[in-house]
């Protein structure tokens, strides 16, 4: 009896040693206590609460409201840099443009714009898009990128050879940015893009898939997307649009170490190249190697946040306080939602009431202390 005791103790302490030394470490959801300053736009807020973690940047790697001079200042490649300079990707108003396109928001008074002509070639305009070369990061395999994207009125669908209205949304690639990782795309046939849905091609592994998001003519209105990436032989793939759930894919995306130093193009091919009336439209490119991040949104749920859900921009992250810089996009005025999401991708979650537009960003209280006689 005492040799069994003497091996279930030591079977005891074993097992509690290797539980302990390589358990998986649990993060509670981030919670949000108080919120002060103002989220007025541009101007600083800070959230107290627990369990943000930490962020050795609390700066994305890019943020571009695209109201600057030169894409150049924050991105390292312009795609069709041969268009000419009525065609290339640029920081343009609308009435620059002019093709009766407006901004995104009325906190933008610029767009960056530019036009699939007169197309031939990859710098010549049968590519659009920015590019951001990811080397030397370590610690981190994720990627978040949120951005507003719309394509012109005039835009045809009916421009090229075969008729798959082929439209490349986000690439990823490494080496000189032939090889390919994923597209995030449209490339459906039928009268106009996303007819049916929303589709990947995973280049690792040759794998592909449809994602039936309910049909948007892109023409017509502005789509505000977010991704996030995981870029591993466990990766995946998210993707909202207008805060819908649009696409949420898994597989291997590592063909190498070499992949970890890879190229993000907001923006590639398009089939339908050639005309002037090509256009293609961005605003509010914000670009992180975390998924740690703050959104304002119109729903005390996450999953309801489907008229507007904005990006705010950290500029100083710790575990119980993150600075921001408040930028309202196209949220209206009067009562929003907070949300912090930590490195895992988790958000509150119940939103943090607040008010945006106003000085003053804590909701009202109740009346105490009202005598009605």
């Amino acid at each position: 009896m005492l040799k069994f005791f003497t091996y279930f103790a030591c079977f005891s302490i074993l097992t509690s040693f290797f539980f302990g030394f390589f358990a998986v470490p649990v993060f509670a959801a981030p919670s949000i206590t108080g919120v002060s300053g103002s989220f007025v736009h541009g101007q600083t807020a800070t959230i107290s609460g627990s369990d943000f973690g930490t962020k050795s940047q609390a700066f994305p790697v890019v943020w571009d409201d695209c109201q600057g001079d030169d894409p150049l200042d924050l991105w390292d490649r312009i795609y069709n840099r041969d268009s000419g300079t009525d065609y290339i990707l640029d920081y343009r108003t609308p009435s620059e443009v002019g093709r009766g396109v407006s901004t995104a928001h009325n906190n933008a008074t610029k767009y960056m714009a530019g036009c699939f002509y007169p197309g031939g070639t990859p710098y010549l305009g049968s590519n659009v898009g920015v590019w951001k070369e990811r080397s030397g990061v370590t610690g981190t395999n994720y990627m978040y990128i949120s951005w507003y994207e719309r394509l012109d009125p005039s835009w045809s669908w009916n421009l090229g050879t075969i008729a798959d209205n082929n439209y490349k949304i986000v690439r990823l690639a490494y080496g000189d940015g032939e090889n390919a990782i994923f597209y995030f795309e449209n490339n459906t046939g039928g009268s106009y893009a996303f007819s049916n849905g929303f589709h990947i091609t995973d280049f690792v592994t040759g794998n592909g898939r449809y994602y039936g998001y309910p049909v948007i003519d892109f023409r017509n209105r502005w789509i505000k997307f977010e991704l996030e990436a995981k870029i591993d032989n466990s990766g995946y793939v998210k993707v909202w649009a207008n805060g819908i759930m649009a696409m949420d894919y898994s597989d291997d995306f590592l063909y190498s170490e070499d992949t970890m130093n890879y190229i993000i193009m907001l923006g590639s091919y398009a089939r339908d190249s050639g005309a002037d009336t090509q256009w293609k439209y961005y605003n509010d490119i914000y670009l992180d190697y975390t998924l740690q991040r703050v959104i304002i949104g119109n729903a005390p749920s996450l999953s309801e946040c489907t008229t507007f859900r904005e990006i705010q921009i950290p500029l100083s992250w710790s575990d119980n306080s993150i600075t921001v810089t408040a930028n309202e996009g196209s949220a209206s005025h009067g009562t929003a939602y907070l949300y912090v999401f930590d490195e895992t991708g988790t958000a509150n979650e119940e939103g943090y009431p607040i008010t945006i537009g106003n000085s003053d960003i804590t909701p009202p209280a109740s009346p105490s202390g009202l005598i009605v006689s």
